[in-house]
């Protein structure tokens, strides 16, 4: 059997306090009940750990290599429950974004922006695809929401208009639309 994590923070509080005493104070359980442990542990390990004596204990060299990997034990166990509960939250705090590349850029630049400025306390992750790709991975639950120029026919996902982004045309200065501030589709089609 191996040890528990308990049983070694009860040796390096043992080895800490230097007497079973204060060590079953620190750790918050009665005195045999800390000797019996250790004693199991020893017994479990085959190899004495501490040195008994009338003043308390003294760690043995085999001890003393016992001590050093308990310690980085418990330190790389604190790290994984640490990083663990990290990117529990950082997965609960980031966004996932998808943006159609049909969209304008400028809108794309402010999403990236927006993402930049927000990172410190919620993360947004953008990702600019086609608008069928974009929808796939909302489905596959790859993204939190999407930014596509219209609505997807998908009854299993809801739409909602945020903007109103004009269409523009370009024109050569010379065609005769080019003096217009405003076009409407029914005078494209009377110039081919």
């Amino acid at each position: 059997m191996n040890p528990r994590m308990r049983d070694l923070e009860l040796v390096i509080a043992l080895h800490e306090a230097g007497s079973f005493s204060q060590a079953a104070v620190r750790v918050g359980l009665s005195e045999p009940a800390v000797s019996k442990r250790i004693q199991s542990l020893e017994r479990q390990v085959k190899v004495r750990l501490f040195e008994r004596h009338r003043n308390g204990v003294r760690i043995t060299e085999p001890g003393q290599s016992f001590i050093h990997h308990a310690i980085n034990s418990i330190r790389s166990y604190r790290m994984a429950v640490h990083e663990a509960q990290e990117a529990n939250h950082s997965q609960h705090q980031r966004l996932r974004v998808g943006v159609s590349s049909m969209l304008p850029s400028r809108l794309i630049e402010l999403l990236h922006s927006a993402e930049m400025a927000v990172r410190q306390s919620r993360q947004i992750e953008v990702v600019s695809d086609q608008a069928s790709a974009v929808i796939d991975s909302l489905m596959n639950g790859f993204l939190d929401l999407v930014l596509v120029p219209s609505a997807p026919l998908n009854v299993a996902i809801t739409s909602q208009r945020i903007a109103r982004s004009p269409l523009l045309i370009a024109v050569q200065r010379t065609h005769p639309l080019a003096g217009n501030r405003e076009t409407n589709l029914g005078e494209l089609l009377e110039f081919p």
